[in-house]
């Protein structure tokens, strides 16, 4: 009777282990490595928002929420919050868009991380 409370134990204890080890690791996108990280907007921004954002029916001239075809408005949405709040909450791209309907983890990072260093134009 020992015995088997014993290797009850030992099994449940390693079924924890495994349990808390191999839990959900994709918490997603984060900007830890953004101080290490280097982001420019010619480089990594122009390439993301030319294949999701700045296209038919979506951020160009005319648009309601801004023209991304050009920095001055996504500029803009980055000084009041509007970028982040989009980029972080999944609604940029819409689900409704002729591009991707979603942007990756890199892809937010990347965002996150240029819009933490000032949403340079560089």
């Amino acid at each position: 009777m020992k015995n088997s409370k014993l290797n009850f134990l030992f099994v449940l204890s390693i079924c924890l282990s495994l349990t808390f080890a191999c839990g959900d690791d994709d918490e997603g996108p984060s900007t830890e490595d953004c101080e290490t990280r280097s982001v420019s907007y010619s480089g990594d921004i122009v390439p993301i928002l030319n294949q999701t954002c700045a296209i038919p029916n979506c951020h160009v001239n005319g648009f309601i929420n801004g023209d991304y075809e050009f920095y001055a408005d996504l500029k803009a949405q980055s000084d009041n919050g509007s970028l982040r709040n989009q980029v972080e909450s999944g609604a940029m791209p819409p689900s409704n868009t002729a591009g991707p309907t979603e942007l990756t983890d890199n892809e937010i990072a990347t965002f996150l991380c240029w819009i933490e260093d000032g949403a340079l134009e560089n």
